[in-house]
Protein backbone atom coordinates (compact mmCIF):
# COMPACT_ATOMS: atom_id res chain seq x y z
CA UNK A 1 0.00 0.00 0.00
CA UNK A 2 1.42 3.19 -1.02
CA UNK A 3 1.24 6.32 1.47
CA UNK A 4 -0.99 9.23 0.66
CA UNK A 5 1.54 12.08 0.46
CA UNK A 6 3.54 9.91 -2.47
CA UNK A 7 4.83 6.64 -2.85
CA UNK A 8 6.81 5.20 -6.28
CA UNK A 9 3.60 5.69 -8.93
CA UNK A 10 3.62 9.26 -8.15
CA UNK A 11 7.59 9.49 -8.20
CA UNK A 12 7.35 8.23 -11.52
CA UNK A 13 4.53 10.27 -12.60
CA UNK A 14 6.21 13.48 -11.66
CA UNK A 15 7.75 13.67 -14.87
CA UNK A 16 12.06 14.55 -15.30
CA UNK A 17 11.49 15.69 -11.47
CA UNK A 18 10.45 12.28 -10.49
CA UNK A 19 12.82 10.61 -12.77
CA UNK A 20 15.63 12.79 -11.35
CA UNK A 21 14.91 11.84 -7.90
CA UNK A 22 14.94 8.33 -8.83
CA UNK A 23 18.45 8.04 -10.20
CA UNK A 24 19.67 9.75 -7.53
CA UNK A 25 18.10 7.32 -4.81
CA UNK A 26 20.06 4.85 -6.84
CA UNK A 27 23.37 6.77 -7.10
CA UNK A 28 23.44 7.34 -3.46
CA UNK A 29 22.55 3.92 -2.43
CA UNK A 30 24.92 2.30 -4.70
CA UNK A 31 27.58 4.75 -4.63
CA UNK A 32 27.47 6.21 -1.26
CA UNK A 33 28.55 3.37 1.14
CA UNK A 34 31.53 2.81 -1.45
CA UNK A 35 32.13 6.60 -1.02
CA UNK A 36 32.36 6.26 2.39
CA UNK A 37 34.62 3.44 3.15
CA UNK A 38 36.86 3.98 0.37
CA UNK A 39 37.31 7.98 0.85
CA UNK A 40 37.84 6.68 5.13
CA UNK A 41 40.50 4.50 3.84
CA UNK A 42 41.65 7.94 1.27
CA UNK A 43 41.03 5.70 -1.60
CA UNK A 44 40.64 7.25 -5.21
CA UNK A 45 37.76 5.34 -6.01
CA UNK A 46 36.37 7.16 -2.35
CA UNK A 47 36.95 10.30 -3.76
CA UNK A 48 35.42 10.04 -7.10
CA UNK A 49 32.66 8.53 -5.29
CA UNK A 50 31.95 10.97 -3.62
CA UNK A 51 32.48 13.69 -5.99
CA UNK A 52 29.62 11.71 -8.18
CA UNK A 53 27.31 11.76 -5.34
CA UNK A 54 27.80 15.11 -3.87
CA UNK A 55 28.27 16.38 -8.18
CA UNK A 56 24.74 14.62 -8.61
CA UNK A 57 22.95 16.68 -6.11
CA UNK A 58 24.36 19.87 -7.50
CA UNK A 59 22.79 18.86 -11.27
CA UNK A 60 19.43 17.62 -9.21
CA UNK A 61 18.88 20.62 -7.37
CA UNK A 62 20.38 23.14 -9.97
CA UNK A 63 18.11 20.98 -12.99
CA UNK A 64 15.30 21.70 -10.13
CA UNK A 65 16.10 25.39 -9.45
CA UNK A 66 16.24 26.54 -13.07
CA UNK A 67 13.91 24.16 -14.89
CA UNK A 68 11.68 21.90 -12.53
CA UNK A 69 10.58 23.90 -9.31
CA UNK A 70 7.18 24.63 -8.66
CA UNK A 71 5.87 28.27 -7.94
CA UNK A 72 5.70 27.20 -4.19
CA UNK A 73 9.40 26.59 -4.07
CA UNK A 74 11.92 27.97 -1.84
CA UNK A 75 14.85 29.81 -3.91
CA UNK A 76 16.58 30.31 -0.97
CA UNK A 77 16.36 26.54 0.57
CA UNK A 78 17.03 25.38 -2.98
CA UNK A 79 20.27 27.43 -3.28
CA UNK A 80 21.42 26.23 0.02
CA UNK A 81 21.40 22.46 -0.92
CA UNK A 82 22.83 23.76 -4.03
CA UNK A 83 25.73 25.12 -2.12
CA UNK A 84 25.69 22.45 0.77
CA UNK A 85 26.24 19.67 -2.29
CA UNK A 86 29.15 21.89 -3.96
CA UNK A 87 30.99 22.10 -1.41
CA UNK A 88 32.20 18.97 -0.22
CA UNK A 89 32.39 18.57 -4.49
CA UNK A 90 35.35 21.64 -4.74
CA UNK A 91 36.93 20.31 -1.82
CA UNK A 92 37.75 17.16 -3.02
CA UNK A 93 38.41 18.51 -6.08
CA UNK A 94 41.46 20.54 -4.63
CA UNK A 95 44.93 19.76 -5.49
CA UNK A 96 45.44 18.40 -2.07
CA UNK A 97 42.98 15.73 -1.83
CA UNK A 98 43.68 14.29 -4.65
CA UNK A 99 47.27 14.13 -2.90
CA UNK A 100 45.99 12.15 0.07
CA UNK A 101 43.74 9.98 -1.95
CA UNK A 102 45.74 7.32 -3.52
Amino acid sequence: EEHAAGGPRQLFAAGALGALTAIGWVVTVTLGPIAAVQLWRLKESGRLAAIAVFGFGVVYYTAGYFWLRSASASSRQIIAAIVAYAIPVVILSLPAARRHCR
